[in-house]
């Protein structure tokens, strides 16, 4: 399974920067909230492939990694790419029901409120028209 093999090699980074000794915070900023040039983390990229698996294991480093539940908030369930797409946004388009839920769970395990979740920009992307429009809107 595809997802394994993720797994694996999250498991086997996180060997190695263990042996090279690598202190919690630069792990946490050189690699666990590193951003690829579409401004994602790993935790959005994961979610992008669908595998829950992946997702699990990253929770689990970013715990290990002692993340406050503020920063497990905002910079994991709630951080987007440059194009405003969350990890909701991304489960949701993808119709992945099951990587919906564990979301959820996380939500409930930080105490997230129902309205921090009902923000239209947690689950909806904006795109913006070269006119300046946005994508999606309503007319008045």
């Amino acid at each position: 399974m595809a997802a394994q093999g993720h797994v694996e090699i999250l498991e086997k980074l996180w060997d190695w920067a263990t042996e090279l000794q690598l202190k919690p915070e630069e792990l946490r900023n050189v690699v666990w909230l590193s951003k690829n040039k579409l401004d994602e983390t790993a935790w959005i990229m994961a979610a992008h492939i669908g595998h829950v698996e992946v997702l699990e294991k990253l929770w689990d480093c970013a715990k290990e990694l002692q993340l406050t539940p503020e920063e497990l908030k905002n910079e994991v369930l709630l951080s987007k790419n440059k194009h405003g797409q969350t990890a909701w946004y991304v489960a949701a388009r993808k119709s992945n029901v099951e990587l919906v839920e564990k979301l959820s769970e996380w939500a409930k395990e930080l105490q997230l409120e129902p309205e921090e979740l009902r923000r239209e920009d947690v689950f909806v992307k904006r795109q913006v028209r070269r006119d300046g429009m946005a994508y999606g809107r309503k007319k008045s």
